[in-house]
């Protein structure tokens, strides 16, 4: 049963990874699926402690990774850290997948209702 389990997990685990690559490469902006993925990511943000919400702010003026760590006085391992909760309470895989996304709901590709 476990094993069942582990090949059902690294089959979903693929699946996410190819999704992800997809929405990188340059994904439909107009596609549902993509403006499903969008209205998910304006839902969570929210869900951002103040720390994750600055550095993604800090993202969407279009700071380098350097520029982040000395604007919040962080240490890269606090960045990544702070990255990874970000990327998964978004459900995105990248920075740019992150942007994709931020930049669509900027431009009110989503209906934020």
């Amino acid at each position: 049963m476990i094993e069942r389990q582990e090949t059902q997990i690294a089959s979903l685990q693929a699946q996410i990874k190819t999704a992800s690559i997809t929405a990188s490469k340059g994904t439909d902006c107009n596609s549902p699926e993509f403006l499903e993925r969008c209205r998910f990511v304006y839902e969570q943000l929210p869900n951002l402690t103040a720390s994750e919400r600055a550095i993604y702010d800090c993202y969407l003026r279009g700071m380098s990774t350097k520029e982040v760590l000395s604007e919040m006085s962080i240490s890269e391992n606090t960045l990544k850290f702070h990255n990874k909760n970000i990327y998964g309470k978004l459900g995105v895989s990248s920075r740019k997948q992150l942007l994709e996304y931020a930049k669509a709901i900027e431009e009110n590709l989503v209906n934020k209702e």
